[in-house]
């Protein structure tokens, strides 16, 4: 009987537990989604980069001492001359020599080249319905020391005489001595000419107003620079030559002319 109720309690006891896993225990649980990820894990740091050592210096070898060959022979000491005292030269100042002017631009100008302006105007002037006149005039003038200059002067001129079978020729040449009052070949200036001239109609005729003599002429001007080179010379002069007789001579200068010169001077 005690058997049977030890056996009862124990069904008993079996049912409850049963009981209890399935109705309490068996209860669904929360799953958390997405899953939690795994718990961090502490840094590790990263191990030190493996450092090289330095290479070795290199190890120069030792200088090699130069070797003299043959070896120095001693030198036996000499006796020390003594030094005699040189006497004192007296010092003379010298007196200052004077220093020259330099020269400037104008005065290494020492040529000069020009036309006779006027005088090609002249022949302009003198061509009319009866003769053609052609005319051509130069001038060359060299500095020979600071105030005093000497050149040459030439004239020509060619006419045709409407009608006429000969030319009409007309040539001058004369030296020329001029003083200027500055000393670079420009300003006031006054000069001479000396020289020989001729007409010629149809040979030296004098039937046909032809001639060949002396002329000479006194000049005063004023020569103006411009540009260190180029130069414009007015002037007026007295000319005295032999004079033709014949009308359409009137080329011939004589007495009072005027003159204007374009020129370069190098």
């Amino acid at each position: 009987m005690r058997n049977i109720s030890k056996l009862a309690f124990a069904v008993a006891l079996g049912l409850a537990l049963a009981f209890t896993q399935v109705t309490v225990f068996a209860q669904p649980q929360p799953v958390a989604w997405p899953p939690a990820p795994p718990p961090a894990q502490p840094f590790a740091p990263s191990p030190a980069p493996l450092v090289a050592p330095p290479p070795a210096q290199p190890v120069a070898p030792p200088p090699a001492q130069p070797v003299a060959w043959p070896p120095a022979q001693p030198v036996a000491p000499q006796p020390v001359q003594p030094i005699e005292p040189q006497p004192v030269q007296q010092f003379t100042p010298q007196p200052a020599q004077p220093v020259e002017p330099t020269t400037n631009a104008a005065s290494d100008r020492k040529n000069y080249i020009a036309l006779d302006e006027f005088t090609l105007i002249k022949g302009l002037v003198a061509t009319n319905d009866n003769i053609t006149v052609s005319s051509f005039s130069f001038a060359y003038e060299r500095l020979m020391a600071p105030h005093f200059s000497l050149g040459s002067d030439l004239d020509l001129y060619i006419a045709g005489i409407k009608g006429a079978s000969y030319m009409l020729l007309y040539f001058s040449l004369a030296s020329e001595g001029r003083y200027y009052t500055d000393s670079d070949f420009e300003k006031f200036f006054i000069g001479t000419t000396f020289g020989f001239n001729l007409l010629s109609a149809e040979g030296i005729s004098a039937k046909k107003g032809g001639f060949i003599g002396l002329t000479t002429s006194l000049k005063m001007g004023y020569k103006v620079v411009y540009f260190e080179s180029f130069c414009v010379e007015p002037s007026m002069s007295w000319v005295l030559s032999k004079m033709a007789s014949c009308q359409n001579c009137q080329i011939s200068p004589l007495g009072w002319q005027g003159g204007l010169r374009l020129g370069y001077s190098f």
